[in-house]
């Protein structure tokens, strides 16, 4: 766990191995591991809120939040590279 904490703490304070060529895909591959691994314990704890409150089903709602956080986080990442300029054509809206 310790591990995990000091890749999130590395990419935060932009360590070196966060800024490597973009030939190297062990920085992206833990990048998006922190994604899913923090996104799986967020969605946890935003479903446990149904259980607190007292609500049926509360099990279902963090097996759904488990599932949807780290989605929603990996395709918001994905959504925002700046894939459209490395192929040659500008991103604005002209």
């Amino acid at each position: 766990m310790t591990a995990w904490f000091a890749t999130a703490d590395d990419v935060l304070r932009r360590a070196p191995w966060t800024t490597l060529p973009s030939g190297s895909h062990r920085g992206l591959w833990r990048l998006v591991g922190c994604l899913v691994a923090f996104g799986l314990f967020y969605g946890a704890t935003m479903g446990t809120f149904r259980g607190l409150a007292g609500q049926p089903e509360w099990l279902r709602q963090i097996a759904y939040s488990v599932v949807k956080v780290p989605l929603l986080l990996v395709a918001t990442f994905l959504l925002n590279l700046d894939w459209p300029t490395k192929r040659g054509r500008p991103t604005g809206g002209r």
